[in-house]
């Protein structure tokens, strides 16, 4: 009979991975085309019971039956499907969630009354789910990562791909990497994204893997099938609700994502958990978002818990449970943030929070900028898309403001103008731009003198 699973992993456009765990002495993936099956795949045993197979030869988008045998016990027929050719446009959706260690019982309701509330068979709502590490609390006590991993989201991994970036809890345990079949940093594709995962780790913070990336992001840089970047990694280079879990490597792995996109003109985000709650922010000079995909189990972080601060670069931080979904297509992407509240005040799956970018996306108009008495006053916004943030380039500095700054149950933004502001003493003189809800700037208003 199975243990775990079956699992799937590493889906790709010919190719489709397997992951069971059984106490029989093999095991084998049946697979056909329709439910009737027909074909047999045998699994090799990689450690202990866990068992893994891989069905190669595969048609680009098709969808494909299957169940896993072990001894005399059999999963049921579950269907999943390939990845679509390499460069395609058409639209698909993931999930991203992290840090499911603690509570099993939400993170299986997170996954039921999300992403099982499908009319037809999963794989064909769901391309494939993600989660940041933190699968389990102690990495090396083997039954968590069927209790806190595995078992909440059978039905998911079943017909959705799974992928995780390692997490701290995970303690660099074999039992992980057993189960994950999955290297410490790796990328793959899918239509018009490319995916990358990473270890932010201390024994892996290295130069190896800076350089790996650095190849990786020129690549997908260069690709013309490649329209946006998604990245994953477990620690916050910044983070409002716990400035304690924060980690500069990640800093520096987000200093490359910036500089590959402005280079490459695409778009993208980067997904991160270690902090148990959500936040979403993003660069200032480049179109990536900053997104806390927390959490999904983990014990919350409360606000006044722990050392806090807000950064400019984000927009909101909430302590709740929760996961993040992503739809892609020829346009961009988009976010939506589905909340599951607190231990105290639970939500079934409230949106909290929206977000998009666009392939190619026309900037706001170039304001105009004035002076009127004592204060700076730029001409009205318009623009393809809402108002969400402006940059005055004064003597004294260059304030970044923003529309809304959710922090600590409060908008710190509230009141805030984004059309004006009090003129600095002279002598020199001041700019202005604005940027649209899709992180697109507009030009430098004409400098005027103070």
């Amino acid at each position: 009979m199975l243990h775990v699973g079956p699992v799937l992993l590493n889906v790709g456009e010919d190719s489709a991975g397997f992951m069971l765990e059984t106490e029989a002495a093999a095991g084998r993936i049946e697979w056909g085309e329709t439910p009737a099956l027909g074909r047999a795949e045998e699994a090799a045993r990689r450690v202990r019971g866990v068992f893994h197979a891989t069905l190669r030869g595969l048609s680009p988008g098709r969808k494909y039956f299957y169940r896993a045998v072990a001894g005399d016990g059999a999963s049921a027929v579950a269907a999943f499907r390939t990845a679509p050719p390499r460069g395609s446009r058409e639209r698909f959706r993931f999930a991203v969630y992290s840090d499911c260690q603690q509570r099993p019982a939400v993170h299986k309701r997170i996954v039921d009354e999300t992403l099982l509330r499908v009319g037809g068979d999963l794989c064909d709502e769901w391309a494939l789910a993600f989660v940041v590490g933190d699968v389990v609390q102690r990495g090396k006590v083997y039954a968590e990562y069927k209790e806190r991993l595995f078992d909440p989201a059978k039905a998911l991994f079943a017909s959705v791909p799974l992928y995780t970036a390692i997490g701290n809890h995970e303690e660099d345990s074999a039992f992980y990497f057993d189960y994950m079949n999955l290297p410490h940093w790796y990328a793959f594709d899918r239509g018009n994204a490319h995916f990358i995962a990473l270890d932010t780790n201390k024994a892996y913070r290295i130069a190896a893997q800076l350089e790996w990336l650095d190849a990786d992001l020129a690549a997908a840089g260069a690709d013309p099938r490649t329209d946006m970047i998604f990245a994953f990694f477990h620690h916050p280079w910044k983070s409002e609700l716990w400035v304690e879990g924060e980690e500069q490597f990640a800093g520096e792995i987000v200093r490359r994502l910036e500089a590959a996109l402005v280079k490459s003109g695409k778009i993208g985000a980067y997904f991160f958990g270690h902090t148990h709650g959500y936040a979403r922010g993003q660069s200032k000079d480049a179109p990536l978002y900053w997104v806390n995909a927390a959490t999904a189990g983990g014990t919350i972080d409360r606000w006044g818990e722990y050392v806090q601060r807000p950064y400019p670069e984000y927009q909101m931080s909430f302590d709740d449970y929760g996961i993040v979904l992503v739809e892609v297509d020829a346009t961009g992407f988009s976010g939506t943030r589905l909340s599951f509240g607190t231990d105290e005040a639970p939500l079934s799956g409230i949106e909290r929070d929206r977000f998009a970018l666009w392939r190619q996306d026309a900037p706001p108009q170039t304001p105009r900028l004035l002076r009127s008495g004592g204060r700076l006053v730029a001409s009205p916004y318009a623009g393809p898309c809402p108002h969400l943030e402006t940059e005055w380039d004064l003597p004294g500095g260059r304030p970044w403001l923003r529309r809304e700054k959710l922090y600590w149950n409060d908008d710190l933004a509230r009141g805030a103008s984004l059309t004006s502001f009090l003129a600095p003493p002279g002598p020199g003189a001041a700019r202005v731009r604005y940027r649209s809800e899709r992180l697109v700037w507009s030009a430098w208003s004409e400098p005027l003198v103070l």
